[in-house]
């Protein structure tokens, strides 16, 4: 999944994740420049992604979800079995079943401020939205259909499961406006046990190589004797 990060000329950063409101801003708002397509999982490998006055909107994740999902499925022609199969890959740019958990380990180095998508316009002092929607109009799309029509097509059981695994990573977006930090997220966890499961194998494999030597030195000093 893809966020943006708008950077305004008092030095203020405002991180958008796709479809909690980037072509509101892009339409309302006078950015110095903007850091386009940011990939979730590289969060942590660009430098000053973040600092103090960096601002982070968020959407409710379930009207989120579908809303990511719709635009994947009329905007790039997915069958419905691709479409759910694509999620379950962490494959697409408008949803994932991951983001806040990785936002959380970038929150927890430099702390920022999480503000509702309803709250767009007051944060930038707006009353009345300037954006024609018109502009990226889907309901001429071939493979157009309503949320409501694609949440039928998921299916109820499917869906269900997809909102499952949204809710346990909205977790890590509830502990981040309750300010709970230090937490170690299970992706983290998982990352620590491999790269210590990787260094027990090189240490056993240096192991072996050592008495595999020895046994050498000792077998060639039985034959001299």
């Amino acid at each position: 999944m893809v966020l943006k990060r708008f950077k305004y000329e008092d030095g203020t950063n405002v991180l958008i994740p796709a479809k909690c409101g980037t072509r509101w801003v892009d339409a309302n708002t006078n950015p110095k420049n903007i850091m386009d397509a940011i990939d979730h999982r590289e969060i942590l490998t660009i430098k000053n992604l973040v600092n103090s006055k960096t601002k982070m909107i968020f959407r409710n994740p379930h009207d989120a979800l579908i809303s990511g999902l719709h635009t994947e499925y009329v905007w790039y022609n997915y069958t419905i079995e691709q479409l759910i199969d694509n999620f379950w890959k962490n494959k697409f740019t408008h949803c994932s079943f991951d983001f806040w958990e990785h936002i959380y380990e970038l929150w927890d180095i430099q702390p920022f401020e999480l503000i509702s998508q309803s709250d767009l316009s007051e944060l930038f002092g707006k009353k009345n939205s300037d954006l024609n929607t018109s502009l990226y109009d889907s309901h001429e799309m071939k493979n157009y259909i309503t949320k409501d029509k694609l949440r039928e097509k998921i299916g109820i059981v499917e869906l269900k499961k997809m909102y499952d695994v949204i809710d346990v990573d909205a977790m890590w977006l509830g502990r981040m406006i309750k300010n709970e930090r230090g937490l170690i997220s299970k992706r983290k966890f998982d990352q620590a046990l491999l790269e210590k499961d990787i260094t027990i194998f090189n240490n056993n494999n240096e192991i072996s190589k050592s008495i595999q030597i020895l046994k050498n030195i000792l077998g060639k000093k039985n034959n001299f004797i």
